[in-house]
């Protein structure tokens, strides 16, 4: 469900959105929270309440979290109970205030599930983005304080159990998938097996990322980390299992977390590797059909509707994304340069937080310019962040904004337009 309504929202698919939200809440849904799948991830129930604020952000529809309050609370509720029962943990413990359960619904599949109730990151860090972006949703008012302060809690907890379970004496940083684990991801999947509590690692630090409620700092160290000790392959998260000598397997979906915090933290060689990877690495020829996974090394994968939606996901993010607690846009982070080789790159009426948005980027390497033309149907957000990704090699010389000149910082400029603006021109020269 998260994923395909991702997607439809990204691209204004609103009618579809809300079919499959309806669907899911009516059909896949019990009225105390619980819902008909073999596990329940503790991270799934904070991505679901984050997507239903965003559903209701960019559609307007409030009769939805009207209708079906008794279901949205239940999940919410769901959150604050677990973490209320680390939060009687003492102080001192390394899983106090955190919050434990499955990470990854495939737990239920084994013998051992008891194994992974663990606070993994991604279940406080989805729990707060959850609880904190479903807070400004009117319908929830009466409960917004208290999700804002136990959001506030989870992210704190996050950030001082991760910084403190960091491993700093490698180069780089090591960053676990738990507080109190010393024994690295591949090291202990090969030494215990399936008595290892590190099973899909990829979903842990994923959605980590996803969450985006690290600091800047601890973001950009997960991601080094990651990509430092086998957790990616090919600028793509792996699949991670123990290491093989004749092939690598990369994750179909669940990593397009990854790729999103790459464009937040402005890694953008990064974010666009993924996306060529990503490409061609998990979809195949011709049919355009996306793997779950898929192995390096090549043969056939089984197909993932998940999957499916991982370009259509990141495409959008690369023309247009809504930062996730800033009051800013960002414009054209992720476009690859050869794209405006080929001449235009644009998105007409993309919904977005501040309404939809228009979007034309045009090199003119003769004159030597690249020109972005916004558009706003609604008030802008009190900053826009332009990326203008003119070709390599050359050096943006000067920036005017609506005519006049304006300062800039590596290929970014920082819009702050009238709240009565409706239309900005961007033009670098190089």
């Amino acid at each position: 469900m998260t994923m395909s309504l991702t997607a439809n929202l990204a691209w204004g698919r609103f009618a579809q959105a809300k079919a499959i939200l309806e669907n899911y809440m009516d059909w896949y849904v019990y009225d105390n929270g619980a819902i008909k799948m073999r596990g329940p991830a503790v991270p799934q129930f904070g991505m679901s309440l984050s997507l239903i604020a965003r559903y209701v952000q960019y559609t307007g529809d409030t009769a939805f979290p009207e209708k079906y309050k008794t279901k949205i609370l239940a999940w919410a509720n769901m959150l604050t109970a677990r973490q209320d029962e680390n939060l009687k943990l003492p102080e001192d413990d390394p899983y106090y205030g955190l919050i434990s359960g499955w990470s990854e619904s495939d737990a239920a599949l084994r013998n051992d599930a008891w194994r992974f109730e663990k606070p993994y990151w991604n279940n406080a860090a989805f729990a707060a983005r959850g609880l904190k972006d479903l807070s400004k949703i009117e319908t929830f008012a009466d409960h917004a304080n208290d999700w804002n302060t136990r959001a506030e809690q989870l992210i704190n907890q996050t950030s001082l159990k991760l910084d403190q379970w960091i491993q700093r004496n490698f180069t780089p940083a090591y960053v676990p998938v738990l507080p109190n684990e010393t024994t690295h991801v591949l090291e202990d999947l090969a030494e215990k097996g399936d008595a290892s509590s590190q099973w899909w690692p990829h979903r842990v630090y994923s959605e980590l990322l996803q969450a985006s409620v690290l600091s800047s700092n601890h973001t950009d160290m997960v991601i080094d980390s990651m990509r430092a000790y086998g957790i990616t392959s090919v600028g793509v998260v792996a699949n991670v299992t123990p290491l093989r000598s004749d092939t690598r397997d990369i994750l179909g979906f669940i990593s397009y977390g990854y790729a999103l915090s790459l464009l937040v933290q402005d890694r953008i060689d990064e974010f666009v590797l993924f996306l060529y990877s990503h490409r061609y690495h998990v979809y195949n020829r011709g049919l355009w059909l996306a793997a779950e996974v898929a192995g390096t090394g090549g043969g056939s994968s089984t197909y993932c509707q998940p999957s499916q939606f991982m370009v259509p996901v990141l495409l959008r993010a690369a023309l247009l994304f809504d930062h996730p607690d800033k009051d800013a846009l960002l414009v054209g982070r992720g476009v690859p340069r050869k794209w405006l080789s080929k001449g235009k790159v644009g998105v007409q009426r993309a919904p977005t937080k501040w309404g939809s948005v228009d979007l034309d980027m045009q090199l003119d390497e003769k004159a030597g310019t690249i020109t972005t033309v916004l558009g706003f149907s609604k008030a802008p957000p009190a900053e826009v962040w332009v990326k203008l990704r003119f070709p390599e090699g050359s050096q943006l010389k000067n920036v005017t904004v609506d005519g006049s000149a304006a300062e800039w910082k590596g290929e970014e400029v920082i819009l702050k337009l009238a709240s009565t603006a409706r239309n900005a021109i961007v033009v670098g020269t190089f």
